[in-house]
């Protein structure tokens, strides 16, 4: 990184980290989940379990005994430790998304990524709120550098790429509930790949990909069913979903114009428009195969994602319409700076409108951030 990229992401630190002055640590503090991790590491503070029929997954787990084992050590309280741990979080979440579509897009690209994913969508606020930081460390922690490592091995075939994100991805699946959907996806991909492998009469790589799916999802679910509670059950729900959803009956699913106006935001939209318009720049920009591969990875957790929220497939609609509007958000921030890298003009429409929709888009979410409108 150079010395403009460090300007870029202490600014985005103070961006997130002022609030907490202004707000007096008002939040998560007061959220339902970070009082249930509080509890957990004191219960393991005063010599109890921390497995408890709440604690659905692993990253609960290792956040209760961390926090537990530093309250002991320092005698500090353990709710200081959690609101420490929540803050640290999400500045290295927008530190990784920033530096990963840095290294693939360029500078222009990360910039918009963040403010797309962080500041116009209003998911990763709401789940930092809410007292949820394992989802974000989920998405952009883990599955953000795992699909930038998977890109690079599907690009250059080195095996050092595939081990480390087929770590990440193992991480992935332990940490959190979201990890549920990996198999699916991986489906997704797998079927996608493999045909089109068909099509280029490259069988070998189809085959390859075919056990190499098969093991993933194997391994997944093996890993799901271990440190994620009621993995069967999540499984079980989806059928009866699919089942009910056939029925004609209610399925918990988001309509449309809220998943538009409410998740995925009129400011992303208008980014996706502006790399559609100016689909040729896209082009021009993407120069190697890594580029391709992460849009292409991205998109087979999108579509997932935003398709269950629509349907009601899945235990948490809402959520996943917040994932999936997050890297719909960071992949619009991708193409677009792909855009504006290929505009030899200082003043252009594609500019003037960029900085209106983020103007329209950054306002709101962040004033609430910051406590100004309530």
């Amino acid at each position: 990184m150079r010395e403009k990229d460090i300007v870029i992401l202490a600014i985005f630190v103070l961006l997130l980290i002022v609030p907490v002055l202004l707000q007096n640590n008002n939040y998560p503090v007061n959220a339902q989940d970070f009082q249930n991790d509080v509890a957990r590491a004191e219960r393991l503070v005063d010599g109890g379990d921390v497995r408890d029929a709440g604690n659905h997954y692993f990253g609960r787990t290792i956040m209760a005994y961390a926090v537990g084992v530093i309250s002991l050590l320092t005698k500090v309280d353990c709710a200081n430790i959690q609101l420490v741990f929540d803050w640290l979080m999400i500045l290295v979440a927008c530190l990784v998304v920033y530096i990963i579509v840095l290294k693939l897009f360029g500078r222009i690209s990360g910039i918009l990524a963040v403010l797309a994913s962080f500041f116009c969508v209003h998911s990763i606020f709401i789940s930092f709120s809410s007292g949820d930081i394992w989802n974000i460390i989920a998405i952009c922690i883990v599955l953000i550098p795992a699909l930038y490592f998977l890109s690079r091995w599907l690009s250059e075939r080195k095996k050092a790429h595939l081990i480390i994100a087929l770590v990440l991805l193992a991480v992935f699946s332990s940490v959190h509930p979201l990890g549920l959907a990996l198999p699916y996806v991986i489906g997704l991909f797998s079927i996608g790949y493999g045909i089109y492998c068909l099509i280029k009469k490259r069988y070998k790589e189809a085959a390859l990909i075919g056990f190499l799916f098969m093991g993933i999802v194997a391994v997944s679910l093996l890993l799901s069913h271990l440190f994620i509670r009621d993995t069967w059950a999540w499984n079980r729900i989806v059928i009866s979903k699919i089942q009910v959803m056939f029925m004609g009956l209610d399925t918990n699913k988001i309509s449309l114009s809220n998943l538009f106006y409410i998740y995925i935001t009129l400011p992303v939209i208008g980014l996706l428009a502006i790399a559609l318009i100016e689909w040729r720049k896209v082009k021009e920009g993407l120069e190697s195969k890594a580029q391709i591969w992460f849009l292409v990875l991205l998109a087979c957790f999108i579509v997932p994602f935003l398709a269950a929220s629509l349907t009601g497939i899945g235990i948490y609609p809402i959520r996943h319409a917040m994932d999936g509007s997050t890297l719909l958000a960071i992949g619009a921030g991708c193409l677009v700076g792909l855009v504006v890298k290929g505009i030899k003009e200082h003043i252009s429409w594609v500019k003037v409108l960029l900085v209106f929709l983020l103007a329209v888009g950054i306002i709101p979410p962040t004033l609430v951030w910051f406590g100004i409108v309530k």
